[in-house]
């Protein structure tokens, strides 16, 4: 089984932060599996070359009870293993909307900096590597939210910025804004992306939610900004295609479509010529964007993170990628 790099020039673009190849997203973390057993999970990534943990304030609060709870284990996880921030980099996001009321918008300072300072004392940081906007406020210029950023890093609060769920049109206006004025800008944008999302037969059921467009693509693809998408395997629906008999099954999932049939057709195909699984061609199309793509993985046991480790090193070349883009229909 191939470990993540750890090779630091392997840094996040932008920015001096050994993150490697791949993200664990800890979204689910403490709700699939008990709480000793995230502290394993944890374990294992770290000692199989993991450099990149991504969290969120609001992760786990659709759940009844503890708000906060992934963040909250991910912090007793760090001060159980003294000298653990050495090695790994932490992400974590806030101003996303309350469960409780999902329609007031939290993009505004006193918000921004109650999460963040909360994220602080939660996960026992002195300053986070990388905070995230988790929303967008679309009725508020970009330029009133790029100024009132600019407190938390002068602060030392946290290191550097990025978004999620942001429009391109939005992140493109905020960046060439603060690089006129010598502010801090988004170093990251994360949206969902993955091989089946060209050709969703649904769409986030959540309007807040973004997930990469051809403007979007096409931003990334001038800017060089690096991309860390969220859902970037799909859910698993190519590997649940290749392994079932009984496809008509996954028809009520939202990726599931005529053309990415024809997509899961094209990733067999590639899978029997390399001799790897599909999520290895799912991960390597990810890889064969021509932009920074740090891809997030939800793995929530040893056995789903070894197959992520397994996947993150192949390259496929620009004729399969061409092949999977043209099964999508996405030229």
């Amino acid at each position: 089984m191939n470990e993540i790099s750890t090779n630091t020039s392997e840094l996040l673009a932008g920015t001096d932060l050994p993150v490697g190849k791949l993200c664990l997203g800890t979204a689910n973390l403490g709700l699939k599996q008990s709480e000793s057993e995230a502290f394993e999970l944890l374990d294992a990534f770290v000692d199989l070359g993991g450099r990149f943990l991504d969290t969120a304030r609001v992760y786990s609060d659709w759940i009844p009870g503890e708000k906060g709870r992934c963040e909250r284990i991910l912090g007793d996880w760090i001060r159980s293993r003294p000298g653990v921030t050495d090695k790994v980099v932490i992400a974590t996001k806030g101003a996303h909307y309350e469960w409780s009321d999902k329609s007031l918008n939290r993009v505004d300072p006193v918000s921004i900096r109650s999460d963040i300072e909360t994220s602080l004392g939660v996960l026992g940081l002195e300053r986070i590597p990388l905070w995230f906007l988790h929303r967008d406020r679309p009725d508020a210029p970009v330029e009133e939210i790029v100024d009132f950023m600019q407190q938390f890093v002068e602060e030392g609060k946290v290191r550097f910025l990025g978004v999620a769920n942001w429009q391109a049109d939005r992140l493109s206006q905020a960046n060439e804004y603060a690089a006129k004025k010598g502010l801090h800008g988004f170093v990251v944008n994360q949206p969902g992306f993955s091989l089946g999302s060209w050709a969703m037969s649904q769409p986030p059921a959540d309007k807040t939610l973004a997930t990469l467009d051809r403007p979007g693509w096409e931003y990334h693809r001038d800017s060089g900004l690096c991309l860390m998408p969220y859902s970037s395997q799909a859910k698993g629906f190519f590997s649940k295609v290749l392994a079932s008999e009984y496809v008509s099954e996954l028809s009520e999932n939202a990726y599931y479509s005529e053309a990415n049939l024809r997509v899961a057709e094209v990733v067999k195909a590639i899978c029997e010529e390399r001799g790897c699984n599909a999520n290895a061609v799912v991960l390597g199309y990810l890889r064969g964007q021509p932009f920074p793509v740090l891809p997030i993985v939800g793995a929530y046991t040893r056995a789903m993170l070894e197959d992520c480790l397994d996947g993150i090193e192949l390259e496929l070349s620009e004729k399969e990628v061409a092949l999977l883009n043209r099964a999508a229909a996405w030229y």
